[in-house]
């Protein structure tokens, strides 16, 4: 699946999917699953947007947020699992499934009170078959990246206030979500990872599906290199920056993941005016990344220029890429 922004439909964004056997395909062998030529998948939390769709284990499960309503809606026929508010007071961004379908955690930001000093984000669960709500962070001005542990216990995100930007100092923080009626929903109580200082940006918050670690990116050496909790220093300290071209700018961004057969890290960082794709055994929970091999260019079947790391079956990675001569592709 991909999305496609269109300025030649009023520029909504439409979901697409590889389908290049299918006779409606499109130049890029892809077709229309968006519930309707209407539909527009887009999101405006933090203005800037982004993560505006959910995936799920297969195509009953995914969902997005619509851009006239601001409410989630279920791909396969539209139907809105959020409230109807006046004035779009709610809206959802960078949401997770979680692993038996139930519950989407994601950031909600409030306009109940539209001025910009008073607008709410949020960290919140949404149960799919009601739309009850439940706040599990709050009291800070932003937050980011909320994140599952592969357990289901715990819920990673990345918070701050004005007047920073994700960029200049973030915290990454942990919660329990274990079902705990104790469990309190302010952020300052929330075990603090990373950001301590207040001058660090961390960003992309992932956890290793099998060992159940959690790693993210952090600028704390003056590059965005890539840490595990518990563990320092970075597990791949370079004078390069991962996470992609403008880390931080907009919610949903990737730039690792770990593969599924064999659960080796797989980042992207820039060097040179190039991409390069790294792999790496990361399956000691107490060392650094080890058996380390890079891949780039036209030798290797990469474009100059590519971000957005997403795994699929069989340890194959998908990414966007292109060229200042070439348009850009999956």
């Amino acid at each position: 699946y991909w999305l496609e922004g269109r300025p030649q439909e009023a520029g909504r964004n439409v979901l697409c999917r590889y389908a290049p056997d299918d006779a409606n395909k499109s130049e890029r062998n892809g077709i229309d699953v968006s519930p309707s030529k209407e539909s527009n998948a887009r999101t405006r939390v933090h203005e800037y947007g982004g993560g505006a769709v959910i995936f799920g284990k297969d195509e009953n499960e995914i969902f997005y947020s619509e851009f006239m309503s601001q409410r989630l809606c279920k791909l396969q026929d539209g139907t809105p699992i959020t409230a109807d508010c006046e004035n779009c007071q709610f809206r959802y961004a960078d949401g997770v499934l979680s692993e038996d379908g139930s519950t989407i955690y994601c950031i909600r930001e409030d306009h109940a009170n539209p001025n910009p000093k008073d607008v709410v984000n949020e960290v919140v669960a949404i149960t799919v078959k009601d739309g009850s709500v439940e706040v599990l962070a709050t009291g800070n001005d932003f937050y980011a990246h909320p994140r599952v542990s592969p357990d289901g216990t715990k819920l990673a995100y990345v918070t701050w206030n004005h007047p920073n930007m994700p960029w200049d100092a973030t915290e990454l923080r942990v919660s329990n979500i274990n079902g705990d009626e104790s469990s309190s929903s302010s952020t300052s109580d929330h075990e603090l990872i990373a950001g301590e200082d207040g001058d660090t940006s961390i960003i992309q918050p992932t956890w290793h599906p099998d060992t159940g670690d959690l790693y993210y990116i952090s600028d704390q050496s003056g590059y965005y290199n890539l840490y595990r909790s518990g563990c320092e220093p970075s597990i791949l300290p370079m004078d390069y920056d991962f996470g992609g071209s403008a880390p931080g700018w907009s919610l949903g961004q990737q730039g690792y993941a770990f593969l599924p057969d064999d659960g080796r890290l797989a980042a992207q960082y820039s060097k040179d005016g190039n991409s390069v794709l790294l792999v790496a055994d990361v399956s000691k929970s107490d060392a650094a990344a080890t058996n380390v091999v890079e891949y780039g260019g036209e030798k290797d079947g990469l474009p100059m220029m590519f971000g957005g790391v997403v795994p699929g079956s069989n340890n194959d990675l998908y990414f966007i890429g292109g060229s200042p001569s070439t348009p850009s592709s999956v």
